[in-house]
């Protein structure tokens, strides 16, 4: 070899060292750095995560318990929240000293940043010891703990369920921004004299146009399912949604134009009542009971011809969806995806008249009333009444048979929410209005299918890998849980995946209910009553009531007696001052089973309420 090819081949491998080495001395250095930064980053990051929750937990009562036309509260709470958050980060004096998460965070910076700087001023000073295995050891142990410190961040937010939160606090905003429209329209230039007399004047012609058409067919007389007879429905709302005060006889008359008028005054005035306006609730009342009035023939049905144009609404939504958009829309893998569709799929009209009487019918333990309750009102006021009867206790813009508010369906501009955002995934000619002011017909079970969809599609996207597998698994041997959810969904969508995670967690083996809190328990239980009394076969002239065996609801070990052992039994009246215990000591029996055979859910009972008592079961 010559001389200077050797030579050559020396610098090369000279260089070639040189440049190992500075790659290394590179990422020591570039350890170095990440440890003086990365903790003070971690501790602002998981502090703020942790604060946020907790308010979300603080704030929780006020965003979801109270009225939602009080958004001016849930504004002020908002304030406050965002007050803490800067106060906590900024920090606040404490005998001379300031005190917060960023000082915290300053703090670490500073002792790492000196621990560093030292150790990069050794180094400098004795070179050889970068290389040393003591050394080595030393750096690659502050990095396995800056690892460390960056899971523990990551396990903060998913132990806060940091994205859940997030989510929760954008829900929550538009109740705020409804709530400031409100405050900032109560300063409002008061109306002159003559404008005020104009509006009464035109109230007073549009009242005279309804009384005009209405038309005496629509009074009655109109038949009362046998079920109902010689009950005293006046309560409970059914007494305001028929006009019926008192016991239901065989028939019954009512001016469902005026009825109608009639409920939505009620929850007008109860709206003021509370101090709450809302412009849109007093447009919409006018139009619903105009439009309802002028209906010369409104469409009249039963029950089961509804549960058909049920059928139909889905049967729509699914010929023209574009499930992939659905995939974009909320995030979906293609598996995630795939569960979506088959949960979706197993979905009836039945099913969602079951979910339907969870939001329209008051009682919670039979659901053969409620819908026999529909069924009548179906035929005698026909479906318009029913698509335009008001929610009476919610301040929001909500009315028709699934008491939509604009947090189930919404669209303006980009913005959409809901049943509105699967409706993005509709063709443009297929789509439904964004708002429930414009529903009209089947567009009320199309928004509802819609709906449904969307929370399916929310609690798949948030489960992990076990709590997926479960539901795959199962999910076809459990469509009352599914329905329950939806239901539960409807009205407290954290709530409620909440519930369905535990009950997924547990392999699904005990009732979605047994999972639920107190604050949708009764809306899952209600959902099985109506559930069970959908898919039985009884029509408008039956007059036995369905039984339910508490296991299908809340999974007890034993059902309730038998269709034989009927007969075997008495009712007994709950009189003042009588609670479970004394009446189930009275009669030989135990309080559990007073639960189970009366399908009651916690310990309240009224006076004159009627319990049943089966002999030989004590």
């Amino acid at each position: 070899m010559k001389p200077d090819n050797l030579e050559k081949r020396i610098a090369r491998e000279s260089t070639k060292a040189e440049f190992k080495q500075k790659a290394k001395d590179f990422l020591g250095d570039a350890k170095i750095y990440m440890n003086q930064w990365i903790n003070p980053a971690a501790f602002v990051a998981a502090t703020n995560a942790a604060y946020l929750w907790g308010a979300d937990q603080a704030l929780d009562f006020v965003s979801r318990e109270i009225e939602r036309g009080n958004g001016l509260a849930s504004a002020a709470s908002y304030l406050l929240l965002g007050a803490g958050l800067v106060a906590a980060n900024v920090g606040v004096k404490i005998k001379g000293q300031r005190i917060g998460i960023l000082q915290g965070a300053k703090k670490i910076y500073e002792k790492n940043k000196k621990k560093y700087h030292d150790m990069r001023e050794r180094l400098r000073k004795n070179p050889r010891e970068r290389h040393s295995e003591k050394e080595k050891q030393m750096r690659r142990r502050d990095f396995i703990k800056t690892g460390i410190v960056g899971l523990a961040m990551l396990g903060t937010f998913y132990a806060t369920d940091f994205k859940g939160t997030m989510d929760r606090f954008s829900y929550d905003a538009h109740r705020v921004s409804d709530g400031v429209k409100g405050f900032v329209n109560s300063f409002a230039r008061p109306e002159s004299t003559e404008s005020k007399a104009r509006q009464k004047k035109k109230g007073n012609a549009d009242n005279a146009e309804i009384r005009l058409t209405i038309q005496s067919p629509r009074t009655g007389p109109f038949e009362v399912p046998a079920y109902l007879r010689g009950k005293n429905i006046n309560g409970n709302l059914y007494g305001d949604y028929t006009g019926i005060h008192g016991v239901a006889g065989d028939t019954f008359n009512t001016d469902f134009a005026n009825q109608l008028a009639k409920l939505w005054d009620k929850k007008i005035s109860r709206m003021k009542s509370k101090g709450e306006r809302n412009s849109t609730v007093m447009e919409a009342r006018d139009n619903a009971v105009k439009e309802y009035s002028s209906t010369r023939n409104p469409t009249r049905m039963t029950l089961d011809q509804y549960v058909e144009q049920a059928d139909k609404s889905i049967d729509f939504v699914s010929q023209n969806i574009n499930w992939n958009d659905v995939a974009r829309l909320k995030g979906l893998s293609s598996s995630e995806l795939k569960l979506v569709k088959s949960i979706a799929g197993m979905m009836t009209g039945k099913d969602l008249l079951a979910y339907c009487l969870t939001e329209f019918m008051p009682d919670k333990n039979d659901g053969l009333k409620n819908k026999l309750m529909l069924d009548m009102l179906l035929r005698s006021a026909g479906r318009e009444y029913v698509e335009f009867m008001p929610a009476i206790y919610d301040s929001m813009t909500s009315f028709g048979p699934y008491q939509f508010t604009s947090y189930a369906l919404f669209e303006q501009g980009s913005e959409a929410r809901g049943a509105s955002l699967i409706n993005k995934a509709l063709p443009d000619s297929k789509k439904i209005p964004g708002s429930v002011i414009g529903l009209r017909g089947n567009d009320h079970h199309k928004a509802a299918y819609m709906f449904a969809i969307n929370n399916i599609s929310e609690l798949v996207s948030r489960l992990n890998r076990v709590e997926l597998d479960n539901l795959w698994k199962h999910h076809q041997k459990n469509k009352i849980a599914l329905v329950q959810y939806i239901a539960t969904a409807h009205n407290k969508p954290k709530d409620a995946i909440k519930a369905a995670r535990l009950w997924l967690a547990h392999g699904c083996k005990t009732k979605y209910a047994q999972s639920c809190s107190r604050r949708i328990l009764d809306y899952a239980v209600k959902t099985a009553v109506n559930f069970n009394a959908m898919q039985a076969g009884t029509g408008f002239h039956t007059t036995a009531r369905v039984e339910i065996p508490p296991e299908a609801l809340l999974g007890k070990a034993e059902s309730k007696a038998s269709a034989n052992q009927a007969n075997e039994s008495y009712l007994v009246t709950v009189k003042k001052g009588q609670n479970l215990y004394r009446i189930a000591l009275q009669n030989k029996t135990s309080v559990q089973k007073l639960k189970e055979w009366n399908n009651i859910y916690d310990n309240n009972i009224k006076p004159g309420q009627k319990l049943r008592i089966y002999r030989g079961k004590q």
